[in-house]
């Protein structure tokens, strides 16, 4: 039996050193088409799960 995999099972993760570039990141992916699916940044461990125009997800986050 074959196992295929989910499009999205493939997310990827980015990481950047501050919650200022986390943010300047995430504008920058929404100019590029980008859009918000989840919105974590009031958490101890912020973070934003973005999908691209394709609606391929992917996570910025800080670390």
């Amino acid at each position: 039996m074959a196992h295929s995999r989910r499009p999205d099972a493939d997310a990827h993760d980015f990481r950047v050193p501050s919650v200022t570039e986390l943010d300047r990141h995430r504008q920058r992916a929404e100019v590029l088409g980008a859009r918000v699916l989840l919105d974590r940044t009031a958490s101890e461990e912020p973070l934003y799960v973005l999908a691209d125009p394709a609606g391929h997800p992917f996570c910025l986050l800080v670390g």
